[in-house]
């Protein structure tokens, strides 16, 4: 039959031979006669013939042992090169299976020699330049079959294109460069084809052609396409493009990687592609199945992308498209918001997350359509899926349990079944005030629409569903959750960083705290910094604030010393001195007692020293002890002494230690005798006389010991150990916030109670009082007790009055034994 003399015959012939040659139980010796039957029949006479005897030949390639592969692929470049046959190569069957004879000839077996693969490339090449018209029909042109078999091309001559990249040529000057960009521009159907199969070729040429010039732009060109179908062909398979458009992490690819990978990362994709991926979107709303399609394929390769370029490009697109006019396919716009909860998990920042979420409640849930609304419900049914379960409670738990209560009937329908899931993500005893709440949600639900039949039944079924599911009470979530491993490990990355930004906020206000004193340092002047000071304090002054002049010298007056220019002297004091020297006694005495009322003390715990000291006479006297002491007091007090004050600069470190020795000198001769001889046995808590002392003991901070004196004062313990009316309490102070020194004996001594500052008229009253409450909290609590035991009256009479008069004997022993023992200190 193959060799009939009909054409048509001949044709038909050439399926059977090769259905037989496929035939596992056929001869091997039948199976090669057939063969050398069919490769005849490629330079048979009529055309026909030959397009059928192409189509099946190439279709045996794959199964064909190497011995038969190798005669087939000799034959075949003797039938495409062919002069005499030259109108075939215009014909579809040998356009359309010029790829795998590229393919098995070149790339699976090296049959051809470099001689006949120059032949058939340069035969595709022409192919691949002879433009196809625009009309529709151009599905027939060799171009368009040369666009469908570039990736078979492209795997058979890549190690010559890439030999060829390396001796310094560009991808353009190559052959399959050149076909590549023939291919780009051609018509629509083709620019269609070469975009349906676009992943596959960068699959196989790798980086090389990816990150290319030629590569990248390509891809662009495809995203913003005039023609619908051309982006709608590349979103098909955007996933695999995206994986391909990684920055690699070898270091010689600066050298041909294209110029908007040169500030990107590595593992990343530049923000160019997610700006035409966001511009591409909206023009696909019309094609609604291949937006799905796309923005799926987008959302698997947010990783790729940088958190800057997802907030500022990808997530402001999601938000106009959800929100926008226009009113998306219901498809599209859930997985929109799907999209929109896997960039939020992308984002490796708590704040950012904060933000949109914060939109998501506020547009969405809060939004003025019931359209809304649905989509917050939907997109809180996604978050379970990139988040933990404790995200979703913590931060989408109350807004979806808001919207049962919402007036449009399908919200509060999709809202319903979505119970069932959340109730599953309870976890008791730890979600039980959630429980509560997801049954009070329940049941509203029955409340509204409560004359619909159809409703009724629907929420009953809701309800029945809910009481099927059992919330068992464990603390081992394993149990409960197949998924706890990947859900345990979400909660502690979204705990770390949530401890990030508490920790950043904080440390925000610290350095915004130092920034602002660091101003006001900056920008202030010594005048201003004590003007300021000045300001702030609290007292009332006889003198008005004047501006102080220039400062005179120590040259010019020898008896005033210099000052610090933050020191905390008035400013009045500061003034001309050659202004006061020229006044008459009475004025400069007059003046210098009101400058009294003015002088600022030293700081209690840090000391400056000044610039100059003046040397005090006589200041081991006593005398002098008391004028310092009195210099330091408060302006009040000090109208009552109307002493000079002769210190006119602030005392050095030696100076303020030596004034608060002598001032405890003076502060334990108003001690009296029973205080210093009992101040270390009333610690006993068996001497004291409440509770309250006793802690107040405890809390005592050491400090120096001091020299007691033994002459005994006829005062009475409860009277205050400080006069008020005799030393201020700014000494007070002073004395007790002084640091202790570093000495082994001072450190581990027992803390010494401090004295009371009261007044000697004022009863102890709340001591009394707490006192008495607890005795009667005491008896009250032991006569409920007797109640509740089932008591007679007469029996709780009885055990009533044994118990205060048990509480008397211990008050009357407690305090006949103090008395004693202080009775027997000061004998």
């Amino acid at each position: 039959v193959l060799s009939d003399t009909h054409p048509t015959v001949r044709a038909e012939a050439t399926e059977a031979a090769t259905a037989a040659i496929l035939l596992p139980s056929a001869p091997i010796a039948v199976q090669q006669r057939l063969h050398r039957l069919l490769i005849s029949l490629l330079s048979d006479s009529d055309d026909f013939v030959r397009s059928h005897a192409v189509s099946m030949i190439a279709s045996l390639l794959p199964r064909l042992e190497s011995g038969m592969l190798r005669s087939s692929c000799e034959q075949l470049h003797l039938a495409y090169t062919n002069v005499m046959n030259s109108a075939d190569l215009r014909t579809e069957a040998f356009c359309k299976n010029f790829g795998p004879v590229l393919y098995y000839g070149l790339g699976a077996c090296d049959v051809y020699t470099p001689s006949q693969r120059t032949d058939l490339l340069k035969c595709y090449s022409s192919m691949c330049a002879e433009r196809a018209p625009e009309a529709s029909s151009s599905a027939e042109h060799p171009q368009h079959w040369a666009a469908y078999n570039f990736p078979a091309v492209a795997i058979a001559s890549k190690n010559q294109c890439f030999a060829t990249l390396n001796s310094g040529s560009s991808f353009q000057d190559t052959v399959l460069g050149r076909c590549f960009l023939y291919l780009t521009n051609g018509p629509p159907l083709v620019r269609i084809t070469i975009a349906r199969c676009l992943h596959e070729i960068m699959k196989s040429l790798g980086p090389r052609f990816s990150l290319s010039t030629e590569g990248f732009r390509a891809l662009n060109d495809f995203l913003l396409d005039s023609d619908l179908r051309v982006i709608a062909a590349i979103a098909s398979n955007f996933h695999i493009i995206l994986h391909n458009l990684r920055k690699p992490n070898e270091s010689n690819c600066k050298s041909y990687i294209a110029p908007a990978y040169r500030k990107c990362k590595h593992g990343l994709i530049p923000n160019i592609v997610l700006s035409n991926i966001t511009a591409a979107i909206p023009l696909l709303i019309d094609d609604w199945r291949h937006l799905r399609i796309f923005l799926s394929h987008v959302q698997s390769g947010l990783d790729f992308f940088s958190t800057e370029d997802i907030v500022g490009t990808f997530l402001p697109c999601l938000q106009h498209f959800l929100i926008g006019q226009v009113a998306l396919p219901e498809p599209v716009a859930f997985q929109a918001c799907e999209a929109m909860v896997a960039a939020m998990a992308v984002i490796k920042a708590h704040k950012l997350r904060l933000k949109l979420l914060d939109w998501q409640i506020t547009e969405l849930a809060h939004g003025s359509s019931s359209r809304f609304r649905r989509l917050f419900a939907h997109i809180s049914s996604k978050v379970i899926m990139f988040f933990s379960r404790s995200f979703f409670k913590a931060h989408y738990f109350q807004p979806l349990l808001e919207l049962t209560e919402d007036p449009v009937l399908d919200v509060r329908r999709t809202v319903a079944g979505l119970l069932p899931s959340i109730k599953r993500m309870i976890v008791l005893p730890r979600d039980h005030h959630l429980l509560r709440q997801l049954e009070g949600a329940a049941s509203a639900l029955a409340s509204n629409h409560s004359g619909d039949k159809r409703w009724k039944e629907f929420v009953a079924s809701v309800h029945a569903e809910l009481d099927q599911i059992e919330n068992p009470i464990t603390w081992d979530l394993s149990v409960l959750f197949s998924d706890h491993a990947v859900d345990a490990t979400r909660e502690e990355e979204e705990q770390h960083l949530a401890e990030l930004y508490e920790k950043e906020n904080i440390d925000n206000k610290e350095s915004n705290g130092r920034s602002r004193r660091r101003k006001e340092m900056r920008t202030s002047t010594p005048h201003a910094w004590n003007d300021r000071r000045s300001s702030r304090r609290s007292s009332v002054h006889s003198t008005s604030l004047s501006t102080p002049t220039r400062r005179s010298s120590t040259f010019d007056n020898p008896s005033v010393g210099q000052h610090s220019p933050l020191s905390r002297k008035r400013v009045s004091e500061r003034k001309d001195t050659s202004t006061t020297s020229s006044l008459p006694g009475s004025i400069r005495l007059s003046r210098r007692a009101n400058s009294r009322t003015a002088t600022e003390l030293p700081s209690v715990v840090t000391h400056r020293r000044p610039t100059q000291r003046i040397a005090k006479s006589n200041s081991s006297s006593s005398e002098a002890t008391r004028e310092a002491l009195t210099s330091q007091s408060t302006p009040a007090l000090l109208e009552t002494r109307p002493s000079l004050h002769r210190a006119t600069v602030r005392p050095s470190s030696g100076e303020s230690r030596a004034h608060r020795n002598k001032s405890a000198i003076i502060r334990e001769e108003r001690l009296n005798t029973s205080e210093c001889l009992t101040r270390d046995h009333l610690r006993d808590p068996r001497f004291l006389s409440t509770p309250a002392d006793y802690h107040l003991s405890k809390s005592c901070s050491p400090e120096p010991e001091r020299v007691q004196r033994m002459q005994p004062r006829n005062r009475s313990r409860k009277t205050s150990s400080f006069d008020l009316s005799d030393v201020g309490m700014n000494v007070v102070s002073q004395i007790l916030t002084t640091p202790l020194k570093e000495d082994t004996r001072e450190l581990t001594r027992r803390p010494r109670r401090l004295p009371q500052i009261s007044s000697q008229d004022e009863p102890d009253r709340l001591r009394y009082f707490s006192k008495g409450a607890k005795k009667s909290f005491k008896l009250l609590t032991f006569i409920i007790l007797c109640d509740l035991l089932g008591l007679s009256v007469k029996m709780i009479t009885v055990l009533v009055t044994v118990h205060l008069l048990f509480l008397e004997l211990e008050r009357f022993s407690h305090t006949e034994l103090r008395d004693e023992f202080v009775l027997y200190q000061t004998e």
